[in-house]
């Protein structure tokens, strides 16, 4: 591909990235027809021309455009018109790149934006017991290691204010946003580290002994976003069992939802070889 050609191609992606980063809103049913036409043409042609991940600047400009689909709410109309064939080459062509190359970082970025969109039901229902799909989403999400910690910042960039809790107490409830949730995962994460700095072992474990709670799952993401491992007790575990789960997981840390759950551990501290902090 030519300078010229680089060129035209920079000029076409900022117009579709903008128009994206418009909204839905701002055009007809026409225009929007014609916008997810030529993002899909301009797609098939960069994977023929292979104009992806060659350019940083015009790989850059894919990865905007991908965010601007998911981010304005685009992913369901513009995977529901998209042909099948044509996304699954962009998969197997990404692939191809993080293998040749080892993984270039804009590439692992632009991964994780197609198995984003991926997952949308218009593009599901498309390729409903096409086996071929199997292989190639289970080899990208292990090439470009798309996580939990990956697949839920996306969430939270994509949704920000909306509810991803929702706590009913009687007749009324109260809504915890994306934004919200994520402050507390982070704050809890940051917690946990404090907590364990000493413990110089890089599989990090915490246990908890937790009533059904908001808490619960929000210390959950902690975990899961941030690379520890975390053993879930039952809330209505006998002694024996407690005992049991902390001694085969090795955990140095509980977190302990209340006294009650506090005497328990209590009961048994004697028999706990590894626990060495309890909160």
């Amino acid at each position: 591909m030519n300078e010229q050609q680089i060129l035209l191609n920079k000029e076409t992606l900022s117009t579709i990235k903008e128009k994206f980063f418009s909204g839905k809103a701002a055009f007809e049913k026409a225009e929007l027809n014609h916008l997810y036409k030529q993002f899909e043409d301009e797609l098939k042609s960069a994977i023929k021309n292979k104009a992806i991940c060659k350019d940083a600047e015009l790989t850059k400009s894919w990865l905007e455009i991908f965010i601007a689909v998911s981010e304005g709410y685009f992913a369901g109309p513009v995977m529901a018109a998209m042909d099948k064939e044509i996304y699954y080459d962009l998969g197997i062509y990404l692939l191809a790149e993080m293998e040749e190359n080892s993984g270039s970082q804009i590439t692992i970025f632009l991964s994780h934006e197609y198995l984003n969109l991926f997952r949308t039901s218009s593009l599901l229902k498309k390729i409903y017991d096409e086996k071929k799909w199997e292989e190639l989403i289970y080899n990208l999400i292990l090439k470009s290691n798309y996580n939990t910690n990956v697949l839920f910042n996306q969430r939270v960039r994509d949704y920000g204010g909306k509810p991803l809790f929702k706590v009913i107490k009687g007749s009324t409830f109260k809504e915890i946003s994306w934004d919200d949730a994520k402050k507390n995962v982070d704050d809890y994460a940051h917690s946990f580290y404090s907590l364990i700095k000493d413990e110089g072992d890089d599989s990090v474990k915490i246990a908890f002994l937790l009533e059904n709670s908001l808490r619960m799952p929000l210390l959950d993401l902690a975990c899961l976003t941030y690379g520890m491992v975390n053993i879930m007790i039952p809330a209505n575990s006998v002694t024996e069992h407690i005992s049991f789960i902390l001694n085969q997981t090795k955990s140095p840390l509980l977190i302990l939802h209340d006294e009650k759950q506090l005497a328990k551990v209590k009961s048994i501290k004697n028999q706990l070889a590894h626990l060495k902090k309890v909160i």
